[in-house]
């Protein structure tokens, strides 16, 4: 199997790219997955992530990890206590910078091109895409997630503990996302100032100066 845990952090074009970009939308979907129902689920996969849009909408925050910030200091501001920690640890580390991984708007939003990651995936039976028909017969991508996803992961992180980080930005994903459609995700992401101001097919720009001074206006208001 591919060493998944050659991975690196950095945004730009590298030999490992594809593998970094793999391994965080493997952490994301068995993340968000759930126990596949009768008529769900095929032989080797017994879990589902549903949608294409809700995996894009965790995607760009775990890609974006400034904007993950801000709907995480929304939680904290709703009551969800512990969360702040989170975002000091967030800010602490230089991730909105060192961690970003540029997507482009698209027409349905934030986009990052899933399909290597999917072959790849898919190669190794980890996951296995599949289209539902709605009923509306309208179609919805989905994605089965085999058993040997979850060990694959654990013994990723143990050959090297630092890929870690995915599997934790993937659970603070899910925070916030909560049961939420990918419809409404996306709809609640348009309510970012940036993220709406950018132009199709434009790169989606950084909020991390706002975020920090938010968090760190929050983090004095709580001192006092």
């Amino acid at each position: 199997m591919t060493d998944f845990t050659e991975v690196t952090d950095t945004s730009a074009p590298a030999p490992g790219a594809i593998f970094r970009d793999a391994f965080r939308l493997l952490c994301i979907l068995f993340e968000g997955s759930v126990i596949a129902v009768e008529g769900e689920s095929a032989d080797g996969f017994d879990r589902i992530f549903h949608g294409e849009k809700r995996a894009q909408a965790l995607v760009f925050y775990v890609c974006y990890p400034d904007y993950l910030a801000d709907r995480l200091l929304d939680l904290h501001d709703a009551g969800d206590v512990g969360l702040l920690d989170e975002v000091d640890k967030i800010f602490a580390a230089d991730e909105p910078d060192v961690r970003l991984v540029k997507m482009i708007r698209w027409q349905r939003g934030a986009y990052f091109d899933l399909d290597n990651s999917l072959a790849v995936l898919s190669y190794y039976e980890l996951i296995q895409p599949v289209q539902r028909t709605l009923p509306n017969l309208g179609f919805q991508h989905d994605y089965l997630i085999s058993p040997k996803a979850a060990a694959f992961v654990q013994d990723a992180m143990a050959a090297q503990p630092a890929l870690g980080w995915y599997v934790d930005r993937a659970r603070l994903a899910m925070r916030v996302a909560g049961q939420k459609s990918g419809h409404a995700l996306k709809a609640e992401q348009y309510r970012f100032e940036g993220y709406e101001g950018t132009n199709y097919s434009g790169v989606i720009p950084s909020i991390a100066d706002r975020v920090r001074k938010r968090f760190e206006q929050t983090k004095a208001e709580g001192q006092q």
